[in-house]
């Protein structure tokens, strides 16, 4: 009898976990990161101070998900977004919205990049500083 009630109820857990795990995937699949609200509003749509824009650009530069794009955008941002125009900032923020193993490709030149980046100063600086000899051994740079 026991042994009935215990198959029972883990067959009722295994059940609710595959429906659980079902509705997650759907609900993935509906919400894309580039499909986010939050990810495609512009600079000119968030209604940002240029201090506040570099803020929110250095850290979801070091927020990426992969470590080695973790590292190149983290140190480029440190680098060089206090010296960024608005312009410069604007361009930077639509190439974070990238993915990132896109983003680690064409800076390290594994693939050419899409025409729209192909040319860009943006890119030849991020492999510029990717191909650096003369820096010293990378780490994340500090938050504050």
């Amino acid at each position: 009898m026991l042994y009935k009630y215990i198959f029972r109820v883990s067959w009722c857990y295994l059940s609710y976990l595959k429906h659980a795990q079902l509705q997650r995937r759907c609900l993935y699949k509906q919400l894309s990161f580039k499909e986010a609200p939050s990810a495609s509003l512009s600079i000119k749509d968030r209604q940002e101070s240029t201090e506040i824009t570099r803020a929110r650009l250095l850290y979801q530069s070091r927020k990426r998900g992969i470590l080695e794009t973790d590292l190149i955008l983290s140190t480029f941002a440190k680098k060089y977004l206090p010296l960024f125009t608005k312009k410069e900032l604007e361009t930077y923020d639509k190439f974070l919205q990238e993915s990132d193993w896109e983003i680690y490709s064409w800076v390290i030149r594994k693939i050419d990049a899409p025409e729209k980046w192909r040319k860009s100063s943006l890119l030849l600086m991020l492999q510029e500083h990717c191909q650096d000899k003369t820096a010293p051994i990378r780490r994340m740079p500090d938050i504050f």
